[in-house]
């Protein structure tokens, strides 16, 4: 069943959603006015948007697919009339079973994702967390924004919901690329996820058919604050309050001397031990 935690997510436009980022990333999004969309598989969970049963065929079907190519470049075995029979029907039963099982996959791959966070910049296992990935900045919007201004893209239409977390057995039962797709393990409702959902139903089914697409918004009216990792180094933060002059955009910019949307209490030696 779902989780109906007292730390639910709102649905309110004025929800306060963070997108933690590489530096890098943050100057190609300033940069090409665009948000990323990353394919469902591309996410740094592996099992991200699978019922379990999808992650084992997904994890079987390539090790299927080689098989049966090695068997149709091997030369065929010294066997009699009858015995080649039976090979060749065994075979092209084994390549209908793989066609069908193609067919009627449906994967994550279906589904392109642009991840927030309700927890915001004061999370620390957060901070932790996207520390090891190198992110090291976030981004400060709220769920009305992210729709405004997702609103404006050619895609016909990208849905932006909290995740909604569930147990094992709810999870196995859903089969739609999109729900899942908005759907995890609760074990990680601490994350308190926001998601912008592309689909290929609802995309012109030519923009996003990659590991990835970019979606064009406006950076301006979306993000309203910076912030820059407690443990970043400081020439950082100045370096994000040039970038952000640079592209022109209105938002502050936390800093070490004054860092409203971090944590003045956090500092790499206390929260981030060397083991």
């Amino acid at each position: 069943m779902f989780d109906q935690n007292d730390g639910a997510v709102s649905e309110s436009d004025d929800q306060q959603i963070w997108r933690f980022l590489e530096f890098s990333q943050f100057v190609d999004l300033l940069d090409r006015k665009a948000l990323f969309f990353a394919r469902l598989d591309m996410l740094e969970d592996p099992f991200d948007g699978h019922a379990d049963e999808d992650g084992l065929g997904l994890r079987s079907l390539p090790e299927e697919v080689m098989r049966l190519a090695e068997q149709a470049a091997a030369p065929p075995p010294k066997m009699g009339r009858l015995e080649r029979w039976w090979s060749r029907k065994a075979q092209e039963s084994e390549q209908d079973n793989l066609v069908n099982t193609i067919r009627n996959y449906r994967p994550p791959a279906l589904v392109w994702a642009n991840c927030w966070h309700a927890g915001g910049s004061g999370h620390v296992a957060l901070w932790k967390g996207y520390r090891a990935l190198g992110k090291l900045v976030a981004i400060r919007s709220t769920i009305g924004k992210l729709r405004a201004a997702l609103a404006a893209s050619p895609e016909p239409s990208i849905s932006v919901e909290p995740v909604r977390y569930a147990d094992e057995a709810t999870l196995k039962t859903m089969d739609d690329p999109a729900k899942r797709a908005l759907t995890k393990n609760n074990v990680l409702a601490h994350e308190r996820e926001v998601r912008a959902i592309l689909s290929r139903a609802a995309s012109s089914g030519e923009t996003c058919l990659g590991r990835g697409c970019n979606v064009a918004v406006d950076v301006g009216a979306m993000i309203d604050a910076v912030a820059v990792s407690p443990a970043a180094e400081p020439w950082l933060h100045e370096l994000g309050r040039r970038v952000t002059r640079t592209y022109g955009l209105d938002a502050s910019v936390a800093a070490d001397d004054a860092r409203p949307l971090a944590l003045p209490d956090y500092t790499p030696e206390r929260a981030l031990p060397a083991s």
